[in-house]
């Protein structure tokens, strides 16, 4: 009976084991068994060793808050801890203060649900989740607000979580999740329309990088609202029980050092960010948050005899049963420290970035040029590139060649043949041979002291390149700081701008010049060879030109005229005279000379090919777009209904009344629409 009794209790016991382990432990419907318990993306084999090297290095996290290894123990961090908190808390890795009569899940939902709404964004516009960890957080906004959702983290173990909840969640269309390092991120400037973090930035450094970052993101006049780690002002520096508790919570949660609330305002402001609200989310009437720290006290001891038994038999790796009891220990921390009322997890600072910002850059975009099969002339003398305020060093950035040589080299297409002529003064022409299929070239000038310093540093921004585009880990790419691929900025800017040619329905890109302020168009700024575009323009629209008159970059001459012929007529209009060069004057006079259409210089002339008609539409950038079109209108080639002429060869100019003057072509409706804009 005896023997009857123990087999039952034994069976019993083992089955209640399993249907623990097997079945149950999820914190949340369909979340983290505990038979999947893991390292994250660190092999079962390391757990144990990466465990000790991450508890060696947060041992004194004051004496870190500066080290440049942070984000990759932060990573690992996350590695160790992720499918923990899955399995024991949850999908949202955060507190939130309690609320009677609602479930803890319910008040978790309500604070996320609280962030988006403080940030005042509508259904469609997009969003950034700072540190989104495995998307609980973004899943309930993205529900709540419609607005589309983009989380970064630096890890990617998360980042595939992420996604796989997201999909079961069928939000996916709504949330897109991005490995990244918060102190760098892969996103163009003034890209989102509300940016919010939840307990994340704790983990940065220095926070005004992390606030630097989320501001060059955001576009003027958005919202950002971060609920921060911090001590309060009951924090006592001398007292020995503070500290102790600060340095359990530092060490515990993989923060190089906690900061005091008042310095959280000080590093919104010193970014650029006006300071819309700020007020400690924690304190009174709020209901306490570590209650379920607390109540999870019997869960800890239920959990730890699960997880010691997994690592047992071999299913949860060694190091799971060391991570577990460093989280229970930081736990108590935690619970000590809100008691106590020295630290509070939820201080909310709302800012905004201000509605007049206006980047200063030191990039020069200046063209995008379709490549064809020919050979195309790009060229910049030092002394043309614009003034880059606190700078005094002006300097050519050749970034775009090795950022094409490395991206047609990843994506294993023919590396086209470019090479560098130094034409005198740091001036370098960029001379590009066949198509590599990419489309479109950027090319940027700024403060750099030498020629091959700047080249260092486009190597750099292309090792950034890809990783976002592709979302793949690639090591063999050199970078003297930067080991992981990212999203370059001239990767966004081509798909940019192939939506825009899209949206335009004309199926063509057209082609774009600088935006230099009216302040500063009494200085000479970049002057490139037009030829190169009445070349692509000539291809893709089957026109035909005549050869440039006289383009010297040498003597700092540059004086252009064209004339562009229609696909069936060998008449044509002389479209335009082009000049930089301190004395206007005698530009003007030379122009009239040649007897032209019409004068303007590098930075006010607008080009646009919308591949109507076999005509290009050319103009002067006027203070309104809408008087550009209009110049051009006045200027459209028409296409008769006559035989191809013969091959064209130079001859001398006509005169002006001998030009062609048909019946101008109907302008299209897609073109009234486009420069309404």
């Amino acid at each position: 009976m005896d023997s009857m009794a123990l087999i039952c209790t034994v069976g019993l016991l083992f089955g209640g084991l399993y249907w623990f382990i097997c079945i149950h432990g999820p914190a949340e419907r369909k979340g983290k068994r505990a038979v999947d318990l893991s390292g994250g993306s660190i092999s079962s084999d390391k757990v144990q060793d990466k465990y000790q090297q991450y508890w060696s290095f947060f041992r004194r996290p004051k004496e870190i808050e500066t080290a440049e290894k942070v984000p990759d123990f932060v990573d690992t961090f996350y590695n160790l801890v992720t499918d923990i908190y899955e399995w024991g808390w949850g999908q949202s890795f955060h507190f939130s203060p309690s609320i009677p009569g609602k479930s803890h899940r319910d008040a978790t939902r309500i604070h996320e649900e609280m962030a988006v709404d403080l940030i005042k964004v509508s259904p469609g516009q997009k969003i950034l989740d700072v540190g989104c960890g495995v998307g609980g957080p973004m899943r309930a906004i993205a529900a709540h607000s419609r607005a589309k959702v983009t989380g970064i983290t630096i890890n990617e173990y998360q980042v595939k979580r992420a996604k796989l909840h997201n999909k079961k969640a069928g939000l996916d269309s709504l949330c897109e999740v991005v490995c990244g390092n918060f102190l760098e991120m892969p996103f163009a400037s003034n890209t989102f329309d509300g940016a919010y973090s939840i307990e994340a930035t704790c983990h940065a450094p220095k926070l005004d990088d992390v606030y630097s970052e989320i501001f060059r993101v955001l576009k003027p006049g958005s919202l950002y609202v971060s609920y921060e780690w911090v001590t309060t002002d009951k924090f006592n520096g001398d007292d020995s029980e503070h500290c102790d508790v600060i340095q359990g919570i530092e060490r515990g949660d993989a923060l190089p050092g906690l900061r005091r609330y008042d310095e959280i305002s000080e590093a919104a402001k010193k970014v650029g960010f006006e300071i819309v609200d700020e007020r400690d989310l924690a304190a009174p009437p709020a209901k306490p948050w570590w209650d379920r720290l607390k109540m999870g006290r019997i869960a800890y001891w239920r959990n730890h005899i699960v997880v010691t038994v997994l690592a047992a038999i071999g299913v949860a790796p060694k190091g799971t049963v060391d991570v577990h009891d460093m989280l229970f220990k930081t736990a108590d921390y935690l619970t000590r420290g809100g008691e106590s009322g020295i630290f509070s997890p939820m201080h909310m600072i709302l800012c905004r970035k201000p509605v007049d910002y206006r980047e200063s850059s030191d990039c020069v975009e200046f063209g995008y040029l379709k490549l064809n099969n020919q050979n195309y002339d790009l060229a910049m003398a030092a002394d043309e590139v614009p003034d880059v305020g606190g700078h005094e060093t002006r300097k050519v950035s050749i970034s775009f060649s090795h950022l094409l040589h490395q991206v047609v080299e990843y994506l294993k297409l023919p590396v086209p043949a470019y090479y560098l002529v130094d034409v005198g003064k740091n001036a370098v022409k960029i001379v590009m041979e066949t198509d590599p299929g990419l489309g479109h070239l950027v090319y940027e000038g700024g403060p750099a002291t030498t020629i091959r310093e700047s080249r260092e540093k486009a190597a750099e921004n292309v090792v950034r390149a890809l990783r976002m585009e592709f979302s793949i880990q690639v090591e063999d790419f050199t970078s003297r700081k930067i080991k992981r691929l990212e999203r370059s900025e001239f990767l966004y800017k081509m798909k940019r701008i192939e939506l825009e040619a899209m949206e335009r329905g004309t199926g063509q890109v057209p082609v774009k010049w600088p935006v230099v302020l009216d302040h500063k168009r009494r200085k000479k700024y970049v002057c490139i060879d037009y030829m190169d575009v009445l070349h692509t323009l000539s291809f893709e629209t089957k026109v035909r030109i005549s050869e440039v008159d006289t383009f010297n970059v040498g003597l700092g001459k540059f004086v252009s005229w064209v004339t562009i012929y229609g696909t069936s007529v060998d008449t044509g209009v002389e479209c335009f005279f082009s000049a930089v060069r301190a004395d206007l004057k005698a530009t003007k006079q030379d122009a009239t000379r040649k007897d032209v259409d019409f004068i303007c210089t590098a930075y006010n002339l607008n080009m646009v090919n919308l591949n109507y008609g076999n005509g290009i539409y050319a103009g002067i950038k006027c203070s309104l777009a809408r008087e550009s079109y209009l110049a051009a209108k006045e200027r459209v080639i028409p296409t008769p209904t006559l035989p191809p002429p013969p091959p064209h060869k130079l001859r001398a100019r006509p005169s002006f009344s001998a030009r062609y003057t048909g019946q101008l072509s109907p302008t299209p409706a897609e073109l009234d629409s486009f420069f309404k804009r």
